[in-house]
């Protein structure tokens, strides 16, 4: 196993809530939460430029706040300073705008056969590359399937292999009120009201399917699926990316974002000690302290984090990056104090600035 890479021995558990435990993955416009069930996986969507429950106003000048904070931080008077802060002088010209809160897309909900008890299971990201995977042995037969989210296409790449066919069933659902929708053999498409929300899946390879109803049943044993998710109007077309196979487009995505990953390295233990499992550095934190091989992993997985909620023509990161799993979630607003600085540690420390 690589430094890069962390594991996990169980799907996610959490209950009602399976998304906090998902596997991340994003380039800075779409992020996705991989739960990695077995039976019925449940694969929430975002897009940077989705949010709700505020709205535009005029906003008062208080330059004068700036000002004085200033004067409190030069004097030594840090309580004075936050007391007297952008906030509360807001608040006093009477600007109370409602915050806005991100939604999601939707979720592309999947219904695996057979499903029953299954062994051998491992599930993580290859941070260094982008690329989740969930892996599980059913009955003698292996299954495989490999997710990333490119960032030189701005599609979600599914790759579902196993041992022998087997048979999955897919649908997506908006969030916003659907008002078109279409089934295919070849897909699903999903527009809400003017193309507020849109998303697009189509398959690739050998496989066979039939429609039922909005969802789309799908036999095979190894081929691709592509997920494309748009927002305000945003294409969500797949033409640009159905000839190509899913190494491609990794190879694609990989070149741009792994030079971000690689610009800076933090070594704490040798290349053996990553073959543990997140559980199993957890328990032996819990039993004496954290290693440095737990240590070396959190960082590597901050940065990770970081990159993949981050592009140049996204917004700036909220302190969930692209990764809310529900709506009007606590601190999901953008928090003008020191978790800015807490969410960009690894930009100019990291070389990412």
């Amino acid at each position: 196993m690589s430094r890069h890479i962390y594991t996990m021995k169980k799907p996610a558990s959490w209950a009602k809530e399976l998304w906090r435990e998902a596997l991340p993955l994003g380039n800075g416009l779409t992020g996705i939460l991989i739960p990695g069930s077995v039976g019925r996986e449940v694969i929430t969507f975002n897009r940077f430029d989705l949010w709700e429950g505020g709205y535009d106003r005029e906003i008062p000048d208080v330059t004068h706040a700036i000002r004085e904070m200033r004067e409190a931080l030069d004097r030594g008077d840090y309580a004075a300073a936050n007391r007297e802060n952008l906030a509360h002088a807001l608040v006093e010209k009477g600007a109370t705008t409602p915050v806005d809160c991100p939604h999601s897309v939707g979720r592309l909900e999947i219904s695996f056969s057979p499903s029953t008890v299954f062994k051998k299971y491992r599930r993580g990201v290859n941070m260094q590359t982008g690329e989740s995977f969930v892996d599980f042995t059913v009955e003698g037969c292996h299954y495989r399937r490999e997710a990333f989210v490119s960032r030189s296409a701005d599609v979600t790449v599914m790759r579902m292999t196993a041992d022998t066919p087997f048979t999955a069933t897919y649908d997506f659902h908006l969030y916003s009120e659907t008002a078109e929708s279409e089934t295919t053999e070849h897909g699903l498409y999903r527009a809400s009201a003017e193309g507020y929300t849109s998303a697009r899946v189509a398959f690739v390879g050998d496989y066979t399917a039939t429609v039922s109803g909005s969802a789309i049943t799908v036999t095979g044993s190894d081929y691709t699926v592509l997920i494309r998710c748009g927002s305000h109007g945003s294409d969500c077309s797949l033409d640009a990316v159905m000839g190509k196979t899913y190494d491609e487009l990794l190879r694609d995505h990989i070149a741009l974002h792994q030079p971000l990953y690689d610009g800076v390295s933090l070594e704490l233990a040798p290349e053996e000690d990553f073959d543990a499992t997140n559980e199993e550095l957890l328990d032996e934190a819990y039993d004496s302290e954290a290693s440095p091989a737990l240590l070396e992993r959190m960082w590597r997985f901050g940065r990770y984090l970081f990159i993949s909620a981050a592009s140049e023509d996204g917004y700036p990161v909220p302190l969930y990056g692209l990764w809310h799993g529900d709506h009007h979630l606590a601190w999901s607003q953008y928090v003008a104090n020191e978790n800015v600085e807490i969410t960009y540690w690894h930009a100019m420390a990291g070389g990412l600035s």
